[in-house]
């Protein structure tokens, strides 16, 4: 009888280590779940403070402020569950940036603060769809230097 216990000891330590992993992985997802939250709750109060400034905030505060590079590290660096994550608030910081904002700012006649939202969305990824409209309609405001930043966006392959 002694030798099915040993036999069973190895089993009920591979259990264990299987509940010990799944209770790891529970709280990460319940983990980045509260932050997926959190920026949700956060997004509109950092595009609300950029439409209070009475100049469009610098390209870098607005970046810092929407933790982009943070998140790219993460999506760079971080294992699969937290990777998913970054992706996924990433992705919800680029349509914020390359569509709503840009659009209500244009509707508002702000060319200069849709560019400067333009601008950060390409820190994330290329400017597509609708918001290539978007672009070329803020391009009139643009700058020299946002020209040549935002030069390359839109156009045809």
């Amino acid at each position: 009888m002694t030798s099915s216990l040993q036999l069973s000891r190895p089993d009920d330590a591979a259990r264990q280590a299987q509940l010990d992993a799944m209770k790891r992985y529970e709280v990460e997802a319940h983990r980045l779940a509260e932050a997926d939250l959190r920026q949700g709750i956060e997004l509109p109060k950092i595009f609300s403070w950029a439409r209070s400034q009475r100049e469009p905030p610098s390209l870098e505060t607005l970046a810092d402020k929407l933790h982009i590079a943070d998140l790219q590290r993460r999506v760079e660096r971080g294992d699969s569950l937290d990777a998913a994550s970054a992706r996924r608030l990433l992705a919800r910081v680029w349509v914020n940036l390359a569509f709503y904002e840009p659009r209500a700012y244009l509707a508002s006649g702000s060319p200069g603060r849709a560019l400067r939202m333009l601008e950060a969305a390409v820190t994330i990824g290329p400017i597509q769809g609708e918001g290539c409209g978007l672009l070329r309609e803020a391009l009139s405001a643009a700058t020299a230097e946002q020209r040549e930043r935002l030069g390359d966006q839109c156009s045809p392959s």
